[in-house]
């Protein structure tokens, strides 16, 4: 009678990495993802500073019309942090080698906006909307998780 409460005691906390275990190998768990945008993985040239790439085609469309408009929205609405984020379009005729290499190097679908970080790491990826509502919606989705990143980014 006396080993009862120790043994209560011990079965709770053997219980606990047990039910968190099998909780976990279940997928019963869904982790709290915050970001609005599509996780991406992915390399370009190394920048030094936050940058929000679109690929295109040498002639603008409709889509990327609403893009460009979309990418420099978003850039003037970061306001102070706008120092750190350089806006770039690829498939445009720029002769920056910076860019050249870019295009080269990576394969990124056209109709997104994407967010690389300072090393170079591609991170989230937005689809650039023609209907005015989906684009102002990706645009607040780009905007917020760029913010965040830039808040929670001690590099670039």
């Amino acid at each position: 009678m006396k080993m009862m409460p120790l043994l209560g005691l011990v079965l709770i906390f053997l219980a606990s990495p047990a039910i968190a275990w099998l909780v976990l190998s279940q997928h019963w768990f869904e982790g709290g993802v915050t970001a609005k945008g599509e996780w991406v993985e992915g390399q370009v040239p190394q920048q030094g500073r936050w940058h929000m790439l679109m690929p295109t085609q040498a002639v603008c469309d409709d889509r990327c019309e609403a893009g460009l408009f979309l990418l420099h929205q978003s850039w003037l609405a970061l306001g102070q942090e706008r120092e750190r984020v350089v806006p770039m379009r690829l498939g445009g005729e720029s002769s920056d080698p910076l860019i050249q290499a870019a295009e080269n190097q990576t394969g990124l679908a056209q109709g997104f906006i994407y967010i690389a970080d300072p090393q170079g790491r591609l991170i989230l990826r937005y689809p650039i909307a023609l209907e005015a509502g989906s684009r102002l919606s990706a645009g607040e989705a780009l905007l917020a998780d760029l913010r965040k990143l830039l808040k929670l980014s001690r590099i670039g």
